[in-house]
């Protein structure tokens, strides 16, 4: 008798069944069975099996006996669009290096010593294989709907971002130097240089080298509240902050952001725990000279050398001579 457990019917996700799989117990006795009644046709029909499954089986039964009658995997042994084994070493160094599965699929493709092309599928499931994926639940996470920069930041220096932040304190030094950190909106070049504290001189001297630095003009700098960029949240000092007096100098619109959302400033915080992930946690600098070589390196490659997500997995400078020739 034909139970419900004896054929599993697959359906898709419409409820439509697709086709029969049959359990091995099922294929063992049509087969036995099947060799031994008088009228097959009519054993079939009433066991609902095709007459050209149950001589597959059969077939299968002769050549290998029992073990014939198991479950095989349906799985294709080859496929023209197969991935090539080669470019897995590939694959696994960039996910190493810390980079993101469609950031790989793009270095690989743009790739020419590559011969192959990949997808983010194909890198996921690279990277399934080699279980170095798993089933992570995720955190809810706040999400803010702010197109500002696709709708209003057209050219590159229209609007930039200075911050500042504390880096790890170096051998020797009871004390926590800080980087400030200058992004364009536009075309995110980027330029940090370290200071041994916040002041409004630091903040003057920056916005100077920013100015040397930058290959466009600048326009408009956004910055928060803090005392190194303004004294108006201290009503008590009376003299003009230095670096506010810069700006003007300069003819630099000034933006601040409302006191303590530091997302609005998002663009040069990203910048920040970037650097924190894959440059202050990798490095230990032995003085102040090796930690200022290497932030100008720092400048260099992020500005030459990184493709960035947000520019179309391009480098800020090779955007930038795009977007200069096309003017």
């Amino acid at each position: 008798m034909i139970t419900s457990e004896t054929i599993i019917n697959n359906k898709n996700k419409k409820g439509v069944s697709m086709f029969k799989q049959y359990t091995y117990e099922f294929r063992k006795s049509t087969v036995i069975n099947g060799q031994k009644t008088k009228n097959l046709n009519l054993f079939l029909a009433r066991r609902n099996v095709p007459q050209r499954t149950y001589f597959r089986w059969l077939n299968r039964y002769k050549e290998n006996g029992l073990d014939g009658l198991k479950d095989i995997s349906r799985k294709p042994k080859s496929h023209p669009k197969m991935l090539s084994a080669n470019l897995i070493p590939h694959v696994l160094k960039l996910y190493h290096e810390g980079k993101g599965q469609l950031f790989i699929s793009v270095v690989i493709s743009r790739n020419e010593d590559i011969p192959f092309t990949i997808s983010k599928t194909g890198v996921r499931n690279i990277l399934k294989r080699s279980e170095l994926l798993c089933n992570k639940e995720k955190k809810s996470k706040k999400i803010y709907k702010n197109e500002y920069v696709k709708k209003y930041i057209s050219f590159p220096g229209q609007k930039g971002q200075i911050d500042c932040k504390y880096i790890p304190e170096l051998p020797g030094e009871s004390f926590k130097r800080k980087q400030y950190t200058y992004v364009d909106l536009y075309s995110r070049f980027t330029y940090r240089k370290v200071y041994e504290g916040v002041s409004a001189e630091n903040s003057k001297d920056f916005l100077n080298e920013v100015i040397k630095r930058v290959p466009f003009t600048i326009k408009c700098i956004q910055t928060d509240w803090g005392i190194e960029f303004t004294y108006e949240m201290f009503p008590d000092v009376k003299k003009k902050h230095p670096f506010e007096e810069e700006l003007r100098k300069h003819n630099i619109k000034r933006r601040k952001i409302p006191v303590a959302t530091p997302r609005f400033n998002g663009s040069v915080e990203s910048v920040h725990s970037r650097d924190q992930a894959e440059f202050y946690n990798k490095y230990i600098f032995r003085n102040c000279l090796d930690l200022d070589k290497a932030i100008e390196e720092r400048n260099n490659y992020w500005n030459s050398k990184r493709l960035h997500s947000s520019l179309d997995y391009e480098t800020p400078i090779n955007f930038l001579k795009k977007v200069m020739t096309n003017a």
